[in-house]
């Protein structure tokens, strides 16, 4: 790891750029989100009494996307991609705030969930195209897991420092201490100068048609599949699963923690190692242990059991999250760039209604059936290998 980060310059870019800026801003804000990200499901599942809000939620946040990506988009274009993320982190502290007074008031739940939608096209569509901007080709894999080192290195402790937050003081606490560093995140941007200009993007039919294009075809299908797997690890059942097998909010966290950490150390090596090996077998590595898991994990029933599987996965999980975002960075500089970067968001959010779906549909026949549960992720996990097959 000492060697990844001794690599100069690529590692630390001059301080001016957007993409130095965005390490900064991304490593606070990470520390904000992790403080609460994998206790929001299980608040949710706890105040509602109603595992179907989870899909619900997704549900209504992947339509959000669909209905809100292209108006903000033109916003993003007149205010800048600074004022951008700017906007993304107030947005971030209403949501949080309505999941807070949600219990109270359970529309504000839905509130939440549409503003979860509109931080796609703020925050995420200005994130990734600064990347595509002043990434540089072929070390692609090393600077997001550079990013990575920067985001997880300062939160790791966040999942524990949160589940220890909950136990002792309740959520309310936990949600503000977390609205705090998230404004905070913001802070970063004032110190570096916004000199991309965000490009126009194309009409909506336009982005149809290159998103049904055949060429592009696998990667926008594999997007898809890997946000299957990927709400099925973050929201839908993962946090779920695992809390009842501990049932402890400090245990939860101190998992949370542990797995992050030896991500952490993992990520350096493999996500150099990406740039060599190649797209597809990185690619068929991540898919396939990423699949194995979820295909297994369902019929641990023991703490024990649970965190050996998911360290095991852990250690090999840089493939499958850096990877795919190499190889659409990689495709995006021979494409229009934001235009690229708005199909990918509609590929996965595609993805993400198809997981809200099924996933309801097999909890209202095998409720709390974890393999079957699973058995979701681990299709998506391999239906990602997709992605390398597009033409460059």
């Amino acid at each position: 790891m000492l060697s990844f980060l001794a690599s100069r310059p690529w590692w630390f870019p001059d301080h001016k750029t957007s993409l130095a800026a965005l390490y900064a801003t991304e490593s606070l804000r990470n520390f904000g989100l992790s403080l609460v990200g994998i206790f929001i499901p299980i608040y949710i599942w706890q105040f509602t009494g109603n595992f179907f809000w989870l899909p619900a939620y997704i549900f209504i946040a992947s339509v959000s996307i669909l209905i809100f990506t292209f108006p903000f988009i033109a916003l993003i274009r007149k205010i800048g991609i600074f004022k951008s993320v700017f906007l993304s982190n107030i947005l971030r502290l209403v949501l949080l705030g309505a999941l807070l007074y949600a219990p109270q008031f359970l529309p504000l739940l839905v509130l939440a969930a549409v503003l979860e939608g509109i931080l796609i096209p703020t925050y995420w569509i200005p994130y990734h195209f600064i990347y595509c901007k002043e990434g540089t080709d072929g070390a692609f894999g090393r600077q997001i897991g550079l990013m990575g080192m920067f985001s997880v290195g300062a939160s790791f402790l966040a999942p524990l420092l949160g589940g220890l937050v909950i136990s002792q003081f309740g959520f309310p606490a936990l949600y503000v201490l977390g609205i705090v560093i998230i404004l905070i995140s913001s802070l970063p941007l004032g110190f570096a100068r916004d000199h991309l200009e965000i490009e126009a993007i194309s009409s909506f039919s336009d982005i149809v048609r290159g998103f049904l294009a055949k060429e592009d075809r696998p990667v926008f299908l594999g997007l898809s599949s890997l946000r299957v797997a990927a709400t099925v690890e973050s929201f839908l059942i993962w946090p779920i699963f695992l809390f009842t097998v501990v049932d402890s909010f400090a245990v939860l966290g101190g998992i949370a923690s542990a797995l992050t950490l030896f991500w952490l150390v993992a990520v350096g090596p493999i996500s150099t190692s990406i740039d060599k090996l190649g797209f597809k077998k990185a690619l068929w590595v991540g898919s396939g242990t990423s699949a194995l898991f979820w295909g297994t994990v369902g019929f641990a029933t023991s703490v024990p059991a649970v965190f050996g599987l998911a360290l095991a996965r852990t250690i090999f999980s840089p493939f499958l999250g850096i990877t795919p975002d190499v190889i659409v960075y990689t495709i995006a500089r021979s494409r229009k760039i934001l235009d690229f970067i708005v199909r990918r968001e509609l590929a996965i959010h595609v993805g993400g209604l198809f997981a809200a779906i099924v996933i309801a549909g097999l909890w209202a026949l095998f409720p709390a059936n974890w393999p079957v549960l699973f058995s979701v992720g681990a299709a998506g996990s391999m239906g990602a290998v997709l992605i390398a097959y597009s033409k460059k």
